[in-house]
């Protein structure tokens, strides 16, 4: 009898096997014989290859007077996971039929699956722990996992009691929060690269476990800030208070008024406190009382009892913060000049204003300068005597002979102790001449809408004869299409034209055409100013695209799926020419495994549509997608799509556990016991001893345990019932509640194996003499006569 041996019975990525076949020495394995190596046929492999073209060397150390030995190397396939594997020779004949014995390949590295998750992703006290749980593809070596294979922020907490639940596949860590400390979206992570599974394929890459936030850090007051100075019983006072962080709980109480010359009144006294942005920023608004004169003001915080931030931190206790000190003083504002530093202004030119008040004021603003036909900018006030304060004056464009006079807005202006005025002064006597006319120009475009093979024609109208135009003032996005040379319209110098070509695989809304008129000159030499832009225009000359999304990427037994088919734009020729269904002509996909419904649009607006796409019974498949031919696809300007839009990788598996049943002895007698092995197809859950059917008559089962290396493998002790004669029996299980990890299942019985339980000892039961013959008579069958076939009738053996 032949046999074939490997010299593993597990085999990682990157390692190779010695495979060992021993047959009669009468028996050639192959065909051919190259240099002492043999191409042999006949072999049937599975996990993995044997040389090149199943190649064998004859080892004469290994081969005796009877038996010869042949020897090649087992490349295992790569990205296996713990697969059962064995190699078959089955040449003509019988003598020399082998099978090895099952060996495992698994040469794919460990990968995180599933979504990892955390108990409570918000820390909100000091030492607070919450769990982080996640799964491995498959059992990971214990020892090869540590929690210095974790990654968080430093200072950000601490991992510990990192375990597993389940031998080594599904893990848990605790995250401990620090003390006084506010962060968010902290990351948690692994390092895959130090962690190998239970055959030693080191794992890949850095993943990412979740995103945490921690708050247990006490709010605290940041800033009191008040005015400077306010006015009698004329202006609201308005006190900010600012917390590091959001709060609730403040109040009136928490704030010291005794020294903020608050109005005792009941329409002007101070209100609780409001906050306009979720609690970090409060404020509080008062008059200051009737008849107060006091240059020494404060506002500042009592307490901070009853304070917390949004997490439930309680504010620090003690704080010294309070407002700068502020004046009350009670006299009006006014300018008592206003002049401009020039007589005429032209295009491009501006002139200086200048104003001067009685005393110094805070709250001057462009505002406060009102001159008609132009503008107010670059405030600023003089540096060394605080009553003056300057401005330029911009002229409005396109003015021709007007003059303007200043006059001074006097409402609210504010002094330093924070009096104000109301109303205007006029300055009659200081006025300016002002003549600002600049050219323009007019953009129009001869199509607003551009697909393919179209050109438009650019014009550019202006309002009077201008010198200086050319392409260096046209401004357009040169990468969605080109202009060509500008030529002159007419003689009057006003007018040119230029072709406008959209570039190929472009599909832009918006678009225009703009001319930078600073290069521009009038007949009076005023440049033109800013920009003038054609109206908007659409170009479409870029073939639609497609994505394909499906709602489950695992899907099991009786499970569906929605696949969506999303168009960048609105198109045509994807649904059937019958408008009742799907050109299945467009959908690439393995049918083996599944099908497609009929496609259903979603929306009115020619861009999603869907289908459902149901697997088929019996099927495991990791790798699979969902593809879209985009040949005959056409938006609505007519471009055709191009290559193929691809869904996400989706995984099948409707496919039942099954499970093989062997006993380690098949014929039992007294003191023995035997192994009794459940191998199933996969790992399963839901299989305990009431899942196995056996005689309890006959026997008993115990210890009912797992493989720890091999989840797949379950084993039992069966110990045989006493004093049995004979009895044959058979051991199953009935599938009924057993799952694999997609929750596939079945029903019925696994195939039985059957075993023979004789623990029944012999005795004497009777003796008689029969003429000169003595009859002994036994309780059970022997072996006292060696030619079995002549014991004499009953158990008896007659001497």
């Amino acid at each position: 009898m032949a046999t074939i041996t490997l010299n593993k019975t597990t085999i990682k990525a990157g390692e190779t096997a010695v495979v060992s076949f021993t047959v009669d020495i009468s028996h050639m394995m192959g065909v051919t014989n190259r240099e002492g190596v043999r191409t042999v046929n006949d072999v049937t492999i599975t996990g993995g290859t044997i040389s090149a073209g199943y190649d064998f060397r004859t080892i004469a150390a290994l081969s005796t007077p009877t038996t010869k030995v042949y020897q090649g190397t087992f490349t295992p396939t790569p990205n296996l996971d713990r697969t059962e594997c064995t190699i078959s020779y089955n040449p003509s004949g019988t003598d020399n039929d082998a099978t090895s014995a099952v060996f495992i390949v698994d040469t794919r590295a460990p990968t995180l699956t599933g979504t990892p998750t955390i108990g409570n992703p918000n820390l909100t006290r000091a030492n607070q722990v919450t769990t982080i749980s996640f799964v491995f593809s498959e059992q990971l070596d214990q020892a090869s996992f540590t929690t210095a294979d974790l990654t968080i922020p430093a200072g950000m907490g601490t991992l510990e009691n990192l375990r597993t639940t389940d031998g080594g596949r599904s893990w848990q860590v605790d995250l401990r929060a620090p003390a006084n400390t506010e962060a968010k979206d902290l990351q948690i992570g692994i390092n895959m690269a130090g962690i190998t599974d239970v055959a030693g394929n080191p794992g890949t890459g850095n993943v990412n476990l979740g995103i945490y936030h921690i708050d247990t850090k006490p709010p605290s007051i940041v800033s009191v800030v008040g005015p400077t100075s306010i006015v009698l019983g004329d202006t609201d006072v308005t006190i900010t208070f600012t917390f590091s962080e959001a709060v609730t709980g403040f109040t009136l109480d928490n704030i010291n008024l005794e020294n903020s010359s608050a109005s005792p009144y009941v329409t002007y006294r101070p209100r609780e406190p409001v906050s306009a942005d979720g609690g970090r920023t409060w404020t509080i608004t008062y008059r200051a009382a009737p008849g107060t004169t006091d240059s020494t003001n404060t506002v500042s915080i009592r307490n901070l009892d009853g304070v917390r931030d949004l997490a439930g931190n309680a504010a620090v206790p003690n704080s010294s913060a309070n407002t700068g000190n502020y004046e009350v003083d009670a006299q009006d504002p006014y300018p008592t000049s206003a002049t401009f530093d020039k007589t005429h202004l032209a295009a491009g030119e501006t002139a200086t204003v200048t104003v001067t008040f009685n005393e110094i004021v805070n709250n001057v603003t462009e505002d406060t300068f009102q001159i008609p036909n132009g503008s107010v900018s670059n405030l600023r006030q003089d540096t060394t005597d605080g009553r003056i304060w300057r401005a330029t004056f911009t002229p409005t464009a396109n003015l021709q002979s007007t003059s303007s006079s200043i006059s001074i807005n006097l409402n609210d202006l504010r002094d330093s102790a924070g009096n104000t005025s109301s109303g205007s002064l006029p300055f009659y006597d200081s006025t300016i001449t002002i003549d600002t006319k600049r050219p323009e120009v007019a953009v129009t475009i001869s199509d607003e809408r551009l697909t393919v093979g179209q050109t438009a024609t650019i014009t550019f109208t202006f309002t009077e004869r201008v010198t200086g135009f050319d392409l260096n003032d046209v401004q357009y996005d040169s990468s969605k299409g080109t202009l060509s040379a500008l030529t002159a319209v007419g003689t009057d110098g006003k007018v040119w034209s230029a072709t406008y070509t959209p570039s190929s695989g472009i599909e832009s809304a918006t678009n225009t055409i703009r001319v930078n008129l600073a290069g521009v000159q009038d007949a009076q030499g005023n440049a033109g100013a800013g920009s003038a832009s054609s109206g908007n225009f659409s170009i479409d000359t870029k073939p639609p695209e497609v994505t394909v999304t499906i709602s489950d990427e695992r899907l099991s037994a009786g499970e569906t799926a929605t696949v969506t088919f999303t168009f960048s734009e609105r198109v045509t020729g994807f649904v059937g020419s019958d408008g009742m269904g799907f050109e299945y002509s467009q959908a690439q996909y393995d049918t083996s495994k599944g099908t497609l419904s009929a496609l259903t649009a979603v929306g009115t607006d020619g861009k999603v549509w869907s289908a459902s796409y149901t697997p088929r019974p019996g099927i495991e498949s990791a790798d699979n997608t969902i593809r879209v031919n985009l040949s005959d696809v056409r938006d609505a300007q007519g471009n055709a799509g191009e290559g193929t839009g691809t869904s996400g990788n989706f995984s099948i598996d409707t496919k039942s556990p099954e499970v093989t049943v062997t006993i380690s002895d098949e014929r039992l007698t007294a003191g023995e016991t035997a192994t009794v092995t459940f191998t199933f197809s996969e790992t399963v859950t839901g299989f305990s001893d009431t899942s196995i059917v056996v005689d309890r008559a006959n026997g008993s089962l115990s210890n009912l345990r797992q493989d720890t290396a091999d989840g797949r493998i379950w084993t039992a002790t069966f110990t045989p019932t006493a004093s049995l004669s004979n009895t044959r029996s058979q051991i199953s299980v009935n599938y009924e509640g057993i799952r694999d990890r997609y929750g596939n299942g079945r029903s019925g019985t696994s195939a039985a194996h059957n075993y023979t339980v004789d623990t029944a000892v012999f005795a004497i039961i009777s003796a008689t003499v029969n003429g000169r013959q003595l009859v002994l008579q036994y309780s059970d069958e022997t072996a006292l006569d060696p030619e079995q076939t002549h014991n004499a009738p009953n158990d008896a053996f007659v001497v």
